[in-house]
């Protein structure tokens, strides 16, 4: 059974939008679609998927332009796109991401900038040793996933261990009903692309393009600066955030499962809930 996140108020403010201090935009849009998600579950391959198969929800840059350019990051107050603007997509749409969870999400600020009601929030998911393990290697972790779990979790700024935050995050956005939010399970989404396309098509309101390759290439060469030239150069099909750090290994294929385990209630939970 998931535990009703709305019984502990003090927790969840620190999981709100904290992007008030942006400026009202002056080019109202279509349809505002939010990928809400824990760091490291999909986040940009979602972004890109859409991108890449839904067209009007992709965004032109110019050369100089940096890849943060194609969406809207609402955990940064000062991400407002060029010109001191959101990016406004080809179909007169916005993409935007958060990492904040859903309980006390604030939609008003998002309404009143992008200057319609019409939002959609999605929520990618994955299995979560997948999602841990990279959580893992982004905040630089040394020593083993079981450790890593129990540490105190120093991104979201509770005093609560790296397994309640994961567990949590994902509570907030299945509770929230402030607006409407779809789950993506991006295991099946790689596995199966077009079935992905065709289930965002609907919620998305817009046709998928014909492609023979529905999923976007990753970032060659593991990033960097040849890396970034390359995408400027040839249209930008990774946003991904590209991790330096040494990988952290699992102590075996029992501990991997372990891990799945420890958190198969919720992960039901986001199951039921599945597009694809």
């Amino acid at each position: 059974m998931v535990e009703d996140v709305k019984s502990r108020p003090d927790d969840t403010r620190t999981f709100s939008l904290e992007a008030r201090s942006l400026a009202p935009s002056h080019a109202a849009v279509r349809k505002c679609v939010i990928v809400a998600s824990h760091p490291r579950s999909g986040t940009h391959l979602t972004i890109d998927f859409i991108r890449r198969n839904f067209p009007k929800l992709n965004t032109d840059l110019r050369i100089w332009q940096s890849a943060g350019g194609l969406y809207w990051n609402l955990d940064n107050t000062s991400s407002t796109g060029p010109g001191g603007r959101f990016p406004i997509t080809r179909g007169g749409h916005v993409i935007a991401k958060t990492h904040k969870g859903g309980v006390c999400f604030d939609i008003d600020h998002v309404i009143e900038r992008c200057g319609t009601a019409n939002v959609l929030c999605i929520y990618p998911f994955r299995l979560f040793s997948r999602t841990i393990k990279g959580f893992a290697e982004f905040m630089s972790f040394r020593g083993s996933i079981s450790e890593f779990v129990e540490t105190e979790d120093r991104f979201f700024g509770l005093d609560r261990s790296v397994a309640d935050c994961v567990t949590y995050h994902a509570k907030t956005w299945l509770q929230n009903t402030a607006q409407r939010t779809i789950f993506l399970n991006i295991d099946n989404l790689i596995r199966d692309p077009i079935r992905a396309a065709a289930a965002l098509e609907a919620q998305l309101d817009e046709p998928a393009v014909e492609l023979d390759r529905r999923l976007p290439h990753s970032k060659r060469w593991k990033g960097g600066k040849i890396s970034e030239l390359y995408e400027r150069m040839t249209g930008r099909e990774s946003t991904a955030v590209v991790v330096y750090r040494s990988a952290v290994s699992w102590h075996g294929e029992a501990e991997r499962r372990q891990i799945d385990r420890r958190f198969e209630d919720i992960w039901a939970a986001l199951q039921s809930r599945q597009i694809n």
